[in-house]
């Protein structure tokens, strides 16, 4: 099937980290005997990228997409990287180990969520790519935060500071971003926490929450990036839940 977009459209490049979500469905009919626990039975596994992964494969559905992610080296690292590769161009980064968030769920309902969040560390160099390139040819430029160091890599950083689209998903345990972002999409509790960053202007700790810059005059870049209440990240919970796969991120 053709995709739905021609095939020299620019880019949307995707900035940021990929985790494994496993969802798995079962029935409840009964209570574990020892414990006031439901017991789950006939269990079916599906399994799909979450983060940046989810952002990334969502936008695919209507433009072409580059992801600039660290892919873990294992299993689960394995795994995303299979389920990406039908739909957008990777651009790895290594680590050495691929975050896994486990979902246990009956009747559309979840019953447990067991994360196994230990950090990887870069595991291999970066490959030799010209980010700076590979930016300034994209339509634009999202990076989806979460917390687990895509965004805060030097390189990322330094490539990231000259580009004139950039809209920045914060997470709070993410990194700061970067000088002359074009949107923040941070929701109330992200933007309550950057603005008590120290370092940061007190254009950020507004009382009526985060400002609006004012339209830019003449293509001209403010230093003041536009912010918007309800985090991209929340938007695109509430998009999969339509389609049947419900997210939490936290």
């Amino acid at each position: 099937m053709n995709p739905p977009y021609a095939a020299d459209a620019a880019p949307l490049v995707v900035v940021g980290d990929v985790l494994l979500d496993v969802d798995l469905e079962g029935d409840v009919s009964r209570l574990c005997p020892d414990e006031p626990a439901p017991v789950v039975e006939s269990l079916v596994e599906r399994a799909r990228p979450g983060g940046a992964g989810l952002a990334a494969m969502i936008a695919a559905q209507r433009q072409p997409v580059v992801l600039v992610t660290a892919l873990g080296s294992d299993a689960a690292g394995q795994r995303v990287r299979e389920m990406l590769d039908e739909h957008v161009t990777v651009v790895d980064l290594g680590t050495d180990r691929t975050i896994v968030k486990t979902r246990v769920r009956s009747r559309g309902r979840t019953l447990i969520r067991m994360d196994d969040e230990s950090i990887g560390q870069p595991s291999k160099p970066a490959r030799d790519v010209d980010l700076d390139a590979l930016f300034s040819t994209a339509s634009a430029v999202l990076v989806s935060d979460y917390g687990l160091g895509v965004s805060g890599r030097a390189a990322v950083r330094w490539a990231l500071q000259d580009q004139p689209r950039i809209v920045w998903d914060p997470h709070p345990r993410g990194a700061v971003p970067v000088p002359g972002v074009t949107t923040v999409t941070p929701n109330a509790a992200e933007a309550q926490h950057f603005s008590e960053c120290p370092g940061r202007s007190r254009d950020w700790r507004d009382p009526a929450g985060p400002r609006a810059a004012p339209p830019l005059a003449g293509g001209q870049r403010d230093r003041h990036p536009r912010c918007r209440r309800g985090s991209a990240r929340e938007r695109r919970r509430h998009a999969t839940r339509r389609s049947g796969a419900e997210h939490c991120h936290r």
